[in-house]
């Protein structure tokens, strides 16, 4: 199996030499603590960026391609413009970021435990995308492409799905999420037993 981030440079603590790189490459970033950070055309390839507290960033039209984010806090960010190809998200507070400002072009991204809450998806293709054992309340999902998307495990309480494409979506394993079939397309859309249970009650249905 090949090693995602062969031969990578340890940053440790952060020395000040990401704020003036444009590109870094197999590099492990570790401890950075700069909220607030301004990263413009800023290029990440094969990088893992671990413990590093980047609330209040901005990083615009940035490219991030086959990196991990560890441990980070994100909270508060601001991506307009970047690109995401191959990243994963993991044990991250990503709390009130708008991604729908992100660029169009490519987001190609997982979360895992990660926490989400007030984030914005609007109108954005997510077509087969993972958040498993994520936080992701209060989360906007309008006019989203959900298509094949999977919630494993994840807590949906008060997010909005409004005018979305939830065909053959997962939501099986999800926790407290409520899906209107009246203003979504729900195709083939997997819910639990317990999903389809609230559903009957909505709209007095009864199930036998």
């Amino acid at each position: 199996m090949n090693n995602p981030h062969p031969q990578q440079k340890d940053l440790t603590p952060f020395d000040g030499e990401l704020g003036v790189a444009t590109s870094l490459e197999h590099m492990l970033v570790d401890g950075l603590e700069l909220e607030a950070l301004r990263l413009h055309q800023f290029e990440a390839n094969n990088c893992k960026f671990r413990r590093c507290k980047l609330s209040g960033a901005q990083l615009l039209d940035c490219y991030f391609v086959n990196c991990r984010f560890e441990d980070c806090d994100m909270s508060n960010a601001r991506v307009d413009g970047t690109r995401w190809d191959n990243t994963d998200f993991s044990d991250c507070k990503m709390i009130g970021i708008n991604w729908s400002t992100v660029s169009r072009l490519l987001f190609d991204v997982r979360f895992t435990h990660c926490n989400l809450r007030y984030s914005s998806f609007r109108n954005m293709r997510l077509e087969r995308i993972v958040f498993a054992d994520c936080v992701a309340q209060e989360c906007s999902f309008v006019e989203t492409n959900l298509r094949d998307a999977e919630f494993r495990g994840t807590d949906l309480r008060g997010a909005v799905f409004a005018k979305s494409d939830l065909r053959q979506a997962d939501f099986r394993d999800a926790q407290n999420y409520w899906i209107d079939p009246r203003e979504n397309n729900t195709r083939g859309t997997l819910i639990s037993y317990e999903g389809a249970v609230m559903l009957a009650q909505v709209f007095d249905m009864r199930l036998d």
